[in-house]
């Protein structure tokens, strides 16, 4: 299959370039990206999406689903050139510009690009002097917590040679809403699947400008850098003791709000955010193991192929909440036993609430998907308040919610 984006030949010349970065990126001075002068020379950079991370040959379940799209991109991208002088590791350039060009953004914030079986990324012809340089290449960052530091003239490191396996500095670190009137206060926010990659190059003295020979290519390869986590509420109901009678309990058509910490071991810390090269950001001085997260369905169920069950899901599309990504690197390739526990779910305003009375152990995987499902309990009522009142929910096991649904249905809902 064809994307629905159009193979895009952006070619970055030096001048667009310098005017796009001073535009969004302060600081950049005459050194980051050059003028047409003999000791500089060009390369292109050519960022790529593997089929591998498109069509999910390493996600949960595997999965092969035609004419569907199997990511949505932020149409921005932000890119740190390092390069090796006087024997220490100095950004060189910043670079953040739009995917396509040619899309207008919407309200004033950046369009989304649908992803179907491949995607053409910008070739960027970067112009720079002769050196040795690293690139981090980040895609779906944009609403990101940024590290103000990341600008031309900041040394990153000493050491003789750097990868994203390396205690590099942040690029940037999960966006935590700090606004207390939102549900998700205190709560993280990645409601896009990040992507990141990096590679290294040199340019040699002879390399110039006046050379007539093909512009030299270095090509980058783009990787999934978190874990999934798709939560579903069983369309069923169960009638419970409320009030001397039995009360019908389900979940209505309307959006629910699943609320819990995540939390891991010490010596499996989550990462905190990604570092200039895309690897996980894991500092010194601080051990992450624990995330709050907040995820809203939407107001309608689905129906799973599998056994013509229909549930309740979050939708990247149209859900208030859709923060279902955790940040990943290749760190713990065994994956990180997780608990999820203090676990709510509530629905409309003033209306009944639900809660579960326990924790649920899940192992998170780069680039797999894992989930959970929940469906109402005949308990008695937690706390009985009439129509609001807190209800049992009890996790469902007969099925696993991973399987219910193909890995991309979250993009290609189909009711």
């Amino acid at each position: 299959m064809k994307t629905l984006i159009k193979y895009i030949e952006l070619l970055f010349y030096s001048s667009f370039l310098l005017t796009a970065c001073q535009k969004e990126i302060s600081g950049i001075d005459d050194l980051s990206l050059s003028k047409r002068i003999p000791e500089k020379a060009t390369i292109a950079l050519v960022p790529t999406m593997g089929s591998d991370i498109l069509q999910g040959t390493e996600m949960i379940p595997m999965s092969r689903v035609q004419n569907a799209v199997r990511t949505r991109l932020v149409n921005r991208f932000q890119a740190v050139i390092i390069k090796k002088t006087n024997h220490k590791w100095v950004i060189d350039t910043v670079i953040i510009g739009k995917i396509d060009s040619t899309i207008p953004d919407p309200n004033y914030h950046p369009a989304y690009i649908k992803v179907y079986n491949e995607v053409a990324l910008p070739e960027l012809r970067l112009t720079l002097r002769p050196g040795t340089y690293k690139i981090g290449f980040f895609l779906n960052a944009n609403s990101q917590d940024w590290n103000p530091d990341i600008k031309p003239g900041y040394v990153v490191s000493e050491k003789e040679d750097i990868t994203p396996e390396d205690p590099l500095p942040v690029a940037y670190t999960y966006k935590i809403q700090e606004t207390p009137w939102y549900q998700d206060y205190k709560c993280t926010q990645l409601n896009e699947e990040p992507f990141a990659g990096w590679t290294s190059f040199t340019i040699q003295k002879n390399d110039t400008l006046q050379q007539n020979r093909a512009l030299p290519k270095q090509v980058l390869t783009l990787k999934r850098r978190a874990t999934r986590f798709r939560y579903l509420l069983k369309d069923t109901t169960v009638y419970t003791p409320l009030e001397g009678y039995n009360f019908p309990l389900n979940f209505e058509n309307t959006a629910y709000y699943f609320r819990a910490d995540f939390k891991v071991p010490k010596e499996t810390p989550f990462c905190q955010g990604l570092n200039i090269l895309g690897g996980g950001y894991y500092p010194q001085d601080t051990t992450c193991t624990s995330l709050k997260i907040i995820i809203s369905t939407v107001g309608t169920s689905f129906t799973s192929p599998v056994n013509n069950t229909r549930y309740h899901m979050a939708l990247p599309e149209s859900s208030t909440y859709c923060s279902y990504y955790i940040l990943m690197d290749e760190y713990y390739p065994a994956g990180i036993e997780c608990e999820i526990s203090n676990i709510t779910i509530s629905g409309r305003a003033n209306s009944y609430m639900f809660t579960f009375d326990g924790s649920i152990n899940r192992n998170f995987q780069l680039n797999h998907v894992s989930g959970v499902i929940f469906e109402p309990s005949p308990r008695e009522a937690a706390i009985k308040q009439g129509a609001e009142s807190t209800f049992y929910v009890e996790e469902n096991t007969e099925v696993n919610a991973v399987k219910l649904f193909n890995p991309f249905f979250e993009l290609n809902p189909k009711q």
